[in-house]
């Protein structure tokens, strides 16, 4: 996938595939999504965008292997799972990213060692700010070597030649919405997060991307916004809520709310969970 020059806000919603290019992109919003690279290639690249990645997994690609020929040739590293440039920046919450696995080494008269693991996150030039709340860096593994040759080290999870990265521990929180459904129905809405926590629903026919770190994430639910009290998390970790669906408007043939939820461990002390859009359908489809 490959997205440009975007003013507007692009948003990818419970979707898996390959490697994502991005170049001046304002607002680039993926959740509960999984995508791999290519060929050596990070599975997201962003210049000079604005990305949001919430309950999302990126995996770098493998290197080559290496291997003996009359001219040698030599291994790859593994590919960064993303790669910031430029100047725009990244927000990741409740995320895992991992790098590409390192090409094989190999012997040929010498030892030609294996290709190190790549990183979870590289940032370019041009300054970009990245910023991790609650979310699992891991670099790849470094390629096997042949049997006596010395073992190539594992590369670091974040590799940066300008800019800004600032990692915040935590508790992963997981939120996930049944779509699309017919108008009538219900969507099942899934919350994830300490036992006994209270959770809040949030919800609107608008977007929005407003970075909110101090709430552990960002507010992708535009105004206005309505807000509704579920009850609290079971023992489990995870509370299910069956949500019925009001009719569509007469005339209307569908129709995308935009919902988040609230992890509140007490009144005073609550957290923004991963956002979710729910395509709503007219009962003809």
């Amino acid at each position: 996938m490959t997205a440009t020059n975007n003013a507007g806000t692009v948003w990818i919603d419970a979707c898996s595939g390959g490697s994502i290019s991005l170049d001046n992109c304002s607002e680039f919003v993926v959740t509960n999504s999984a995508f791999s690279g290519g060929k050596n290639t990070a599975a997201l690249t962003a210049k000079s965008s604005n990305v949001y990645l919430h309950g999302t997994k990126l995996t770098g690609a493998d290197g080559l292997d290496g291997f003996s020929s009359s001219t040698p040739v030599f291994n790859q590293p593994g590919g960064a799972a993303l790669f910031v440039s430029g100047s725009g920046s990244a927000l990741i919450t409740n995320s895992e990213l991992s790098g590409g696995q390192g090409g094989d080494g190999f012997f040929d008269i010498l030892c030609y060692a294996a290709g190190v693991g790549g990183p979870a996150i590289e940032m370019g030039t041009g300054d970009p700010i990245v910023r991790s709340i609650t979310s699992t860096l891991s670099a790849g593994a470094s390629g096997s070597v042949f049997a006596g040759c010395p073992p190539t080290p594992q590369g670091p999870a974040v590799v940066s030649q300008s800019g800004s990265f600032v990692e915040t521990p935590g508790t992963q929180k997981k939120f996930s919405a049944e779509s699309p459904v017919r108008e009538t129905n219900s969507s099942t809405i899934v919350f994830g997060g300490a036992s006994g926590a209270s959770v809040l629903l949030l919800f609107s026919a608008h977007s929005a991307s407003l970075p909110l770190p101090q709430y552990g994430g960002a507010l992708h639910v535009g105004a206005p916004q309505f807000v509704v009290p579920f009850g609290t998390i079971p023992p489990s970790g995870s509370l299910s809520v069956v949500v019925p669906v009001s009719p569509l408007p007469a005339g209307l043939q569908g129709l995308v709310v935009f919902t988040q939820g609230a992890i509140c461990p007490s009144a005073s002390l609550c957290a923004l969970t991963p956002p979710a859009a729910i395509v709503i359908l007219d009962s003809s489809f």
